[in-house]
């Protein structure tokens, strides 16, 4: 087996379900990429698998062959960076099998089933296909049915959480034997294979879905099942304390978590919260109605956080609690999530599953020993620290006032705490490019600025946005040649210390470069995004003369 030497460990609990070594980062802008910090990389692993299953010989057989799988955002229930990939054996394989020279790429698209023609699968709108892993000489170890087999990857995937996922297999020698496969039917094409020719143009598509692992170097870990119920506990004005807690089962990875978000179970209207977060490991599966009794080591990693739930989530949004803490999470024991809102203006109403065990204990803030306990499971989302924080829209608008061609224009993008939940050090800015291509052109005298506001919406002032205006890029700016559309346009920024507790506002201003590139807007939307977006086309003014209200697509490198 080709190993591949990775700058940071794979924790134990990953190890134990899938043998690999450890995983690592790229940072190339058509696809890939993470993020780093002093803490060590979190890490989980997400299971692509129907019910059922079928075989499936040809991926790693004795013929050459190529395959692309398609998975969707539902069935991958997570973002961030895929290190590594997992296939599941279909039947027993009595003795270790040689696949030589097998060629991995991954990318985003836009289409909802795989078409037979390989190429009209990827680099749809939503990104580039990016080459993870060239020429592997790959050794399947014998197993039994139902195991997972490695393969390791030269550099690691950026999956976003938003677009399908497209993962193309290209092997162009044969396996020594034939290794079965498991796969189930599924209700739309989520394969196309050629089992003769490793550089065929077009396939048979097929309504079947081979099953997959994805092991994740950092990113976001959303554990969303199928409940629909809601419950306004702890967000509330009744000054609420409620633990809950998820199994290892579920979380199914280990390191720091820098982030925790909830999902709305109804529209939203704005409401303000004081917030203290902790987080600790328990070996209970069904918890007391005395807090202490529930965990014995938890940490703080929010206390006494004011934030605000805007108006405007629909059912299914997110959003996430700002943290400046983080805990590190060791992968064997079961997790407890204590949050305690002593003040807040109304209620926001969350998403549930019941679960038959009694996962959450709730009381008023100050009774400790006779909370009421039941198997109410909010859905969640654990950001484990490695990846990028992205903010992604529909994009189906675009401004071109960040990188025109002609003139000098100001750009002005708020960010609320609720879309960000960590607070860090942000190294590197970027937009998502609506432009078809780019070609490489420089843009003089550019400037970006970051600082925090408690505003809820820009006004027209552009100083008058900022609490803490500071400059983090100075000079000029090249956009590189290659890029497609739905790849990140990257800046390397000064540092900026965003704390995690108040919004943020990213300003763009520059002279044109002579070509110009359009960077993905969201559709407007004056209850979700209330003047989130200004601008002007004289880079000199100090009042926008345009004003969107839109969410502007970023990309944020935020180490904590």
């Amino acid at each position: 087996m080709k190993m591949i030497k990775k700058t940071t460990a794979v924790l134990a609990s990953i190890a134990a379900v899938v043998a690999m070594t450890a995983c690592s980062s790229d940072s190339s802008s058509g696809g890939g990429g993470g993020g780093s910090s002093a803490l060590e990389i979190g890490g989980f692993i997400k299971s692509f698998e129907g019910g059922g299953g079928a075989s499936f010989g040809g991926m790693f057989g004795t013929n050459l062959s190529r395959y692309q799988l398609l998975y969707t955002p539902a069935e991958i229930s997570g973002s961030g960076n895929m290190a590594n990939l997992g296939f599941q054996l279909n039947s027993d394989l009595v003795a270790d099998v040689s696949c030589p020279n097998v060629t991995i790429k991954m990318g985003h698209t836009s289409i909802a089933s795989l078409t037979s023609t390989y190429d009209s699968n990827v680099e749809t709108g939503s990104g580039s296909r990016m080459e993870v892993a060239t020429d592997l000489n790959l050794t399947i170890p014998a197993g039994s049915s139902g195991d997972y087999f490695n393969v390791p990857l030269d550099v690691s995937f950026h999956y976003n959480g938003v677009d399908n996922l497209v993962v193309e297999i290209v092997r162009s020698a044969a396996c020594d034997a034939s290794v079965s496969v498991k796969g189930t039917p599924a209700a739309y094409n989520a394969s196309v294979f050629n089992t003769s020719s490793d550089v065929a143009a077009t396939g048979t598509a097929s309504a079947a879905q081979i099953h997959m692992k994805a092991i994740f170097e950092g990113g976001v870990d959303k554990l969303e099942k199928s409940g629909t119920s809601n419950n306004f506990w702890p967000f509330t004005s009744q000054s609420a304390h409620t633990q809950n807690l998820y199994t290892v089962a579920d979380i199914n990875g280990s390191g720091p978590i820098t982030g925790l978000a909830f999902q709305m179970n109804q529209p939203s209207t704005e409401q303000t919260f004081t917030v203290s977060v902790k987080l600790g490991h328990t070996t209970l599966t069904d918890l007391t109605g005395t807090f202490a009794d529930n965990s014995s080591d938890l940490k703080a990693v929010a206390t006494d956080i004011n934030f605000t739930v805007p108006a405007g989530l629909v059912a299914g949004d997110w959003f996430w609690v700002p943290l400046n803490g983080s805990f590190n999470y060791n992968g064997t024991d079961n997790l407890l999530v204590d949050i305690e809102v002593p003040v807040g203006t109304g209620d926001i109403d969350l998403r549930y599953t019941s679960s038959a065990n009694l996962v959450r204990a709730a009381a008023n803030v100050g009774d400790l020993t006779t909370a009421d306990l039941g198997g109410t499971e909010y859905h969640v989302k654990f950001r484990f620290n490695g990846a990028t924080t992205d903010v992604i829209t529909d994009g189906a608008n675009s401004t071109g006032f960040v990188f025109p061609a002609t003139g000098g224009t100001s750009r002005q993008a708020l960010y609320r705490s609720t879309e960000l939940g960590t607070a860090g050090m942000i190294s590197k800015v970027s937009c998502r490019m609506q432009s078809a291509t780019s070609t490489l052109t420089e843009y003089p005298n550019y400037l970006v600025t970051m600082g925090h506001t408690t505003l809820a919406q820009l006004t027209s002032t552009f100083a008058d946005n900022f609490d803490d205006a500071t400059v983090v890029y100075d000079g000029n700016f090249t956009v590189p040649a290659g890029l497609v559309q739905g790849d990140w346009i990257e800046i390397p920024v000064t540092p900026f210390a965003y704390d995690g507790k108040r919004n943020l506002v990213v300003q763009f201003a520059g002279d044109g470069g002579g070509t110009g590139h359009s960077c993905m807007l969201s559709s407007a939307d004056s209850t979700r995004y209330p003047v989130q977006v200004i601008g002007t086309s004289d880079r000199t003014s100090l009042t926008a003369t345009v004003t969107n209200d839109s969410k502007f697509d970023t990309r944020l490198w935020l180490a904590p």
